[in-house]
């Protein structure tokens, strides 16, 4: 991984990188370290993303780049089983996830994603908890699975440029360019999104699992901030791990992803810009 290549160099230097400090990756990564500390060895981290988000007038609209929506989903995902990192075909894995109240059972399926890459090296090499296991998944609609199998069928994911009538374009480019803009959507989008990691585990040789997660509504993040609670809460980590750094409060150097962060400070900060941090033993 590039990352670790780098990490010396920025240790000599003595100067930071924190990688993927969004909502996941981000928060998700910072939440499975919150509930490994409480364990003596970690078995399961499992990273899952619901939301039940619809934005009126649009049938395909997506509250992120339409591009990494097309490219995440439709690239082979990674998950993590018995000290290797394997692949899947896209759309595998597909289960009905309960998400809290108000959003209810959503399908979810396995996609590629940071958080798998990172957390089973950190959490359990780094850290010495161990990992069995680890994968993401996300909440995706029948009508975004359609959509994006349709996309991929037709190879208009792609990127190599095309001749259209003289002109060189790229499918992807043509796909991206005809959905609305991300953030203009914000005033539109109605439900709630949660974000968040059931870690299993051992404490004091007895079975534990928690499940951490952040909750936000789109209406209400609206009208408090301007923005959708998909856009908000990605950016809201970047601000808090900013002024962690400023503070003094963040204490390595070199190039490491948000697990390696002290999750007490970063969680008590959420409250203050609009979020939260949610939990139950499970």
């Amino acid at each position: 991984m590039q990352y670790i290549k780098l990490d010396a160099e920025y240790k000599k230097a003595g100067i930071v990188g924190m990688m993927g400090l969004g909502c996941d990756p981000g928060i998700s990564n910072i939440f499975a370290r919150m509930a490994a500390n409480r364990m003596d060895r970690v078995k399961q981290i499992l990273v899952r993303d619901g939301d039940n988000g619809t934005v009126t007038g649009h049938h395909f609209a997506p509250l992120w780049s339409p591009e990494t929506l097309i490219e995440e989903v439709l690239m082979p995902a990674t998950y993590y089983a018995d000290g290797h990192y394997r692949k899947l075909k896209s759309f595998s894995g597909k289960e009905v996830s309960e998400f809290p109240d108000p959003i209810g059972k959503l399908p979810i399926y396995n996609v590629d994603h940071e958080e798998q890459e990172t957390l089973p090296t950190f959490i359990g090499d780094v850290l010495g908890k161990g990992c069995d296991y680890c994968d993401f998944k996300i909440a995706l609609g029948d009508d975004y699975v359609e959509v994006i199998n349709v996309l991929g069928k037709l190879g208009l994911d792609s990127t190599k440029k095309v001749d259209v009538k003289g002109v060189k374009v790229s499918p992807r480019d043509v796909v991206q360019a005809v959905p609305p803009d991300p953030s203009t959507l914000a005033d539109r989008t109605i439900e709630d999104c949660a974000v968040g990691t059931i870690t299993k585990g051992v404490k004091d040789g007895k079975d534990v699992a928690y499940f951490i997660w952040t909750q936000v509504n789109h209406e209400k993040c609206h009208k408090d901030f301007g923005y959708s609670a998909t856009a908000y809460s990605v950016g809201v980590p970047f601000a808090i791990g900013a002024i962690l750094l400023a503070q003094g409060k963040v204490k390595r150097t070199g190039v490491f992803p948000p697990e390696m962060l002290d999750p007490e400070p970063f969680v008590e900060m959420l409250p203050k810009y609009g979020m939260n941090c949610l939990e139950k033993r499970l």
